[in-house]
């Protein structure tokens, strides 16, 4: 089992055809010599056949005269179909040629059945086969496990059904980021990443992009000067206790021979993986010491803080050999990894050149003209993506995009847009309905969705439910993606997102509950659905209700002013009648047939009850601090603020003993899945840590909520109280910046994660205790 991927197998309804129809035999026919799709086409229809009914069909090229056929592919490529259309056993199934529509259809003549799946490519002849056993046979697919129901015969007669994807192009990231398994692509080994395809695929996706570092592209594309590193110590250009420590958990050549596979394997089946190029710099690819030793490239100009380590400054590319010196990293992973398909370029992104706006402007329209000039003269008409992060932030103007699109080409490049829902970076940063596109240009829809630190339950949907419609009408808008910095943190979004990338019809979550709950949950469909609901306005309070948890010391360490206690008050009071409903829900959430044996259920049961508990941290801690100012200002006594302070560590308290009832949050289970993929670096472990405590990444992990969360708030508190117990009205409003919030973080790197390992009981007796105390605890 990987990312506790389950293959769960229930009971259907009805009983249909078996195998056989009357004595004839059923055979896969699949293309003799075509694209490697489709044979794989075959062989999922052969593998998923037998896991529902038990019997294993055989694959052939020839067909046989007298049994029964499923055909795969449509007559472009399979020329029984070709036969089939002129012997008028079936009409031209009118799937087009590469394009991801398909085509399930049934026939029957001379007492002879067929089955034609075909798409107008191979990868959408594998969406055909999906589609087939999820109408036909109840299948149902999530990216940590199939749903496989067990039946006698499946009905192979009857279907006529003709599928079209709005968006040309649907697709998500995978990034860079480490800490927890689940959530972190680069900790996922060869089988993972195969069953993660594989989900792609059967979600109806044709894009994915490894924003998962370099591996050895450097060692592939400058071999004489760029040497491996060391298997045994942290990377030269590591920055300890930070994400910019990118010493790898395995060797390089590991890593590049597990990326050679990765993407070998997506091209079977008809995946399309953009190329990166130009300026790619950033701090998960950044320069060897060993190349800016050698080769000594001048830099870009930076106006902005950030990247200070010359290993993140992007070269000078109005010089023509570091212009060069980037596109022989794009070559080298085309060579030796990837396919000229598609490119993508992040431009100057997250960074200024000049002080002056216009200035700046001018410069960043040059780097797109030099990387694109650069790709045009290798591939002149592959499609180019502009990444919309550097539009976002630091944040372009309407009419400065404008000026962007006026030098682009729409023949073979899109405005990659994936912060489409994503409020406003300030007030004067618009978003693409500002940028001139809609209906001028082709772009891209997307949902950025998540920072590394935000997994738990999230969404911006309002903003979606605004936003989508408006790409779903444009003719201009050619994709949909998914785009976050986390992977697998909301069960229910990836089924949003999936569901509307091929056809955009569901633009609210609650419109989509009761069917992803059904398919999701089986039996237990029914009370997760009060509970998804119940839980709604709290996972939609994200922007109000951060996980302040993360940041304890920071937290602390601000005065307590009017301002401040201010803006809190108006935060609570505005979600007051959200909070009072809490411990209503925790009830609900308490009769949760938690520990049932319902692997996806428990997933999303503590999803649910983490977000639940995160949200009211955050209210508990702002009341806190609004306790502190109304004490100091006489309105308040110290044992109403020592409530509060107990009330805040009661609740961080279950947050982390909740953690503890899955392997998903915890670090040392994340650590042990790596050893069992590959051996080790030594000091991969303080790698690990430094990636996951750093104030950027700091989030739902049982180590960090036991070792360093607790801990910092209890010397918080502590603090608090003996302000309060003294009487000095002053005290409480000063920062607590003197607090050695330090030494309990250096305890932390200090001690080697398997003495963390959590002891919880995950009995259902006990979740539903937990439930019970957090309801007690809250309003």
């Amino acid at each position: 089992m990987r990312h506790g991927r389950t293959v769960l197998f229930g009971m259907a309804f009805g009983v249909w055809l078996t195998g056989t129809v009357g004595a004839a035999e059923w055979r896969i026919l699949k293309p003799a010599s075509t694209p490697q799709a489709y044979a794989v086409a075959a062989q999922e229809f052969q593998k998923i056949y037998e896991a529902v009914t038990g019997a294993r069909l055989a694959i052939v090229t020839e067909p046989d005269a007298a049994a029964n056929l499923v055909v795969i592919g449509s007559d472009s490529v399979n020329p029984f179909c070709r036969t089939a259309v002129e012997q008028k056993i079936i009409p031209s199934l009118g799937v087009g040629v590469d394009t991801d529509s398909y085509r399930l259809r049934s026939a029957e003549k001379d007492g002879r059945h067929y089955l034609f799946l075909a798409g107008g490519t191979g990868r959408g002849t594998l969406y055909a086969v999906y589609d087939f056993f999820e109408r036909q046979a109840g299948c149902r697919y999530f990216w940590d496990g199939d749903i496989i129901p067990k039946q006698a015969a499946i009905q192979m007669d009857g279907l006529d059904v003709s599928e079209s994807p709005r968006f040309a192009y649907r697709g998500l990231r995978y990034f860079a980021h480490r800490s927890l398994d689940r959530f972190q692509a680069e900790h996922w080994g060869p089988r993972q990443w195969e069953q993660e395809i594989d989900w792609i695929l059967k979600k109806r996706l044709n894009l994915f992009m490894l924003r998962i570092g370099m591996d050895d592209v450097y060692q592939k594309a400058f071999p004489d000067i760029v040497p491996y590193p060391p298997t045994n110590a942290p990377l030269p250009e590591a920055v300890a206790r930070s994400y910019d420590d990118r010493t790898t958990a395995w060797p390089l050549q590991y890593r590049g021979g597990l990326r050679k596979h990765i993407l070998q394997y997506a091209r079977d089946r008809g995946l399309i993986h953009p190329e990166d190029t130009g300026t790619m710099t950033h701090w998960y690819s950044r320069t060897p010491h060993a190349f800016l030793e050698k080769v000594k490239p001048e830099f870009t100009p930076q106006s902005t803080r950030g990247y200070a380590e010359k290993t993140g400054l992007v070269w000078d590319i109005r010089d023509d050999r570091n212009l060069d010196n980037y596109w022989k990293l794009t070559q080298a992973h085309v060579d030796h990894y990837g396919s000229p398909q598609m490119f993508h370029t992040i431009g100057l992104a997250e960074r200024n050149v000049f002080t002056n706006r216009a200035d700046n402007l001018e410069m960043k329209l040059y780097a797109y003209r030099r990387i694109i000039s650069k790709l045009r003269e290798h591939y002149p008409t592959a499609p180019m993506l502009i990444a919309s992060w550097d539009l976002y932030h630091p944040g372009w103007l309407g009419p400065e995009v404008q000026r962007l699109l006026d030098l682009l080409n729409p023949e073979n490049t899109l405005i990659f847009d994936y912060t489409s829902d994503m409020p406003h970076w300030h007030d004067q940063v618009p978003d693409f309905r500002e940028w001139g596109v809609i209906g001028k240009f082709p772009w891209v829809f997307g949902i950025f969705h998540a920072y590394e630190s935000e997994n738990e339950l999230r969404g911006n949907y309002d903003a979606i439910r605004e936003r989508m419609p408006i790409a779903a009408a444009d003719p201009m808008c050619k994709g949909f993606v998914y785009w976050p910095e986390n992977s697998h943190s909301d069960s229910l979004m990836l089924e949003f997102f999936t569901r509307n990338a091929w056809r955009p019809d569901t633009l609210t979550p609650e419109a989509l509950l009761p069917v992803f709950c059904r398919d999701r949950y089986q039996a237990a469909a029914e009370p997760m659905l009060a509970a998804w609901l119940g839980a709604l306005p709290l996972i939609t309070s994200h922007v109000e209700l951060p996980p302040e948890f993360r940041g304890l010391a920071t937290f602390a360490g601000r005065a307590v002013t009017p301002k401040r206690t201010g803006e809190m008050l108006v935060t609570c009071e505005k979600l007051e009648p959200r909070m009072k409903a809490v411990p209503a829900l925790c009830r609900v959430l308490a009769e949760l047939p938690y520990g049932t044996g319902n692997a996806l259920a428990d997933r999303d049961m503590i999803d649910l009850v983490r977000t639940v508990a995160g949200r009211t941290f955050s209210y508990a801690l702002y009341r806190y601090v609004i306790a502190q100012g109304e004490w100091a200002q006489g309105k308040a006594d110290a044992a109403a603020v020592k409530a509060a302070g107990g009330r805040c560590t009661a609740i961080l308290t279950a947050l982390r003993d909740i953690l503890a009832l899955h392997d998903d949050y915890s670090m040392n289970v994340s650590m042990a899945k790596l050893q069992a993929i590959h051996p080790l670096n030594p000091c991969f472990e303080q790698t690990l840590k430094g990636n996951a405590e750093n104030g950027y990444c700091r989030t739902y992990i049982y180590e960090l909520c036991n070792e360093c969360y607790l801990p910092q708030l209890a010397l918080y508190t502590k603090w608090v109280d003996e302000r309060v117990s003294g009487g000095d009205t002053k005290s409480p409003m000063k920062p607590a910046k003197a607090l050695p919030m330090k030494k309990i973080v250096d305890g932390f790197y200090a001690k080697p994660l398997v003495e963390m390992t959590p002891r919880a009981s995950r009995t259902r007796e006990a979740y539903r205790a937990m439930m019970e105390r957090l309801a007690e605890m809250t309003w």
